[in-house]
């Protein structure tokens, strides 16, 4: 199976998204009995949960040996690994730096050459990810168009909280993980373009949209985070 709907498929599960949230904002190593505490479940249902969330490589795990004896315990958390989608992510590092001065050079950044590009990235992504699927985003329920969403964003360290209100989808969009944190501040329009990316996503899946920026890796915080509002659309 495709890399990517692997991802969607381990992550279409409600129980086991919430386990990945939970591991991914928890920051540290989390043991079996942890996760089957947290959401009142049986631990070998919480041990498989997180083993199929470390075959499609959004969580890692190591044993944990205290040199005590014993069975030493299992330990999980997000993984360090970049899943590779077809967005350039760490590798690049080098290359984007050289294009990056280019740019600059050519004075091309101030005319948002960065943040189309980004934008349309965003846009083909999730548009390839449809087409695997058979689907147009019309087809999709606000849930569903979520999943799409969540297995985009898990590969790159970010999060979901969806907030439910009356007339709209509310959720928080947590980057933890940014993969262009070694370059924002070689250039801030790389942070542009991270956010027209992000921009992107949500334009392939949801007609009517708002985003706004709360935090940012920029001005130092530890993470960023985006504010969503999405109209509500009969289903």
């Amino acid at each position: 199976m495709e890399p990517t709907l692997k991802v969607i498929n381990a992550l279409s599960d409600p129980t086991r998204y919430s386990i990945y949230q939970f591991v991914l904002k928890k920051r540290s190593e989390v043991s079996v009995q942890e996760v089957a505490n947290e959401f009142h479940i049986h631990p070998n249902v919480a041990r498989l949960h997180l083993s199929k969330l470390e075959d499609v490589k959004v969580i890692s795990s190591e044993l944990n040996k205290t040199g005590k004896g014993g069975r030493p315990a299992r330990l999980y958390k997000s993984s360090e690994q970049v899943v590779e989608l077809s967005f350039p992510h760490r590798e690049y590092k080098l290359l984007s730096n050289i294009l990056l001065e280019a740019i600059n050079k050519m004075k091309l950044a101030d005319a948002g050459l960065l943040k189309d590009i980004g934008r349309e990235y965003g846009k083909r992504i999730i548009e390839n990810i449809l087409k695997n699927m058979n689907k147009t985003k019309d087809q999709l329920t606000f849930n569903e168009k979520l999943s799409v969403l969540a297995s985009v964003s898990t590969v790159d360290g970010y999060c979901i909280e969806t907030l439910e209100t009356t007339d709209k989808n509310e959720l928080d969009y947590h980057v933890y993980n940014c993969p262009f944190r070694e370059l924002i501040h070689h250039s801030a329009d790389v942070c542009e373009m991270h956010v027209a990316y992000i921009h992107g996503l949500f334009e392939a899946l949801f007609d009517d949209f708002d985003i706004n920026q709360q935090e940012t890796m920029l001005h130092d915080c530890s993470e960023c985070i985006y504010h969503v509002k999405v109209a509500k659309v009969a289903n």
